[in-house]
This record gives structure tokens, sequence and C-alpha cells, in this order.
């Protein structure tokens, strides 16, 4: 009953793609959320919702330039052997949630990398959620109900989006 009563009140909350006015969130939801579904190689383990995992491979499929890192040590290593920041998608699972913030301030992370919070919504989760969007390097922050998006974007106004994902 408590989850139905959640989902009906983001649902409320969110905005489609004409609703939102910033042109990051709308190209999310116009260009990668209806793109045709080709399955790539990338294996999500710790992923359980199948709407997200659906969401990564369409994102990952849109920006094939980005790496992809399942875990934050995976990405400081990368950062270590190639000494410059590459934009990268960044898979945050429950272990390394608490580690978010302090990767952020210690590492150079590129601008347009985005970082994807697996089960935002779970009780233990949702402190570090709402820390992370009142966080100041986290310009766009994005609630999908299923998961939760957040990118640095220096140059876009602090904003955060409740987000219809279909």
């Amino acid at each position: 009953m408590l989850r139905c009563l959640e989902y009906t009140a983001f649902l409320w909350k969110a905005k489609g793609r004409h609703g939102t006015h910033s042109p990051f969130a709308f190209w999310l939801l116009d260009t990668v959320a209806k793109k045709t579904q080709a399955f790539n190689n990338i294996e999500f383990d710790n992923v359980s919702c199948y709407k997200t995992s659906v969401f990564l491979c369409k994102l990952h499929q849109s920006l094939p330039d980005y790496q992809f890192h399942t875990t934050l040590r995976a990405a400081s290593q990368d950062a270590l052997n190639i000494g410059h920041p590459q934009p990268a998608i960044h898979l945050i699972s429950n272990k390394d949630l608490s580690e978010l913030a302090r990767f952020v301030v210690q590492h150079e992370i590129h601008p347009d990398s985005i970082f994807f919070i697996l089960d935002h919504r779970h009780r233990a989760n949702n402190i570090y959620w709402q820390q992370f969007i009142a966080h100041p390097s986290f310009h766009f922050t994005a609630d999908c109900h299923y998961f939760g998006m957040l990118s640095l974007r220096p140059g876009q106004a602090k904003q955060h989006f409740y987000l219809k994902i279909n």
C-alpha cells in the first residue's frame, strides 16, 4: 500500500519531456528514453530493476564515447591510468553510496559524467540521496523513481527534476 502511494505521489510531481526546462533533461526523455532498444554487451549485475537496465542500455548507446564504470574503485583506477578526466557513466550501488561524495571531492571528474544511483528510495539510502541533492557540486539531479541520476554540469543552474521514464 505504501509503495502504491509513494508511486502516485511521484507521478503527481514528475514531468514528461515537455515539462522540463533543462536541455539535458529534455534530451534524456526525448532521445534516450524513446530510443528503440538494441541490447549491448554490458552486464548489469547489480541492477535488479528491468526498467533501470533498459534505460542504462539506451543511455550507453546514446553516449558511445563515455566510459562505463560499475564501481568507484574501477573509476578511480581509470582516472589514475589515464591522467585526465574522461566523461563516464558511473553505476553506484549501495556499497559505494557512502563513498560517492568523497570520490567527487578527491578525484578530478569530467563535468559531463553521469552518476546512476540504484535503490535511492530505500530507507537507508534516502539519507545519502537527500545529501546529494543538496550537495553544491551536483547541478543536475533527477529522481526517476526506479533510479536517481546526478551530474556535475557546472554551467547549468542547480535544479532537481522528477522525470517520467517510460
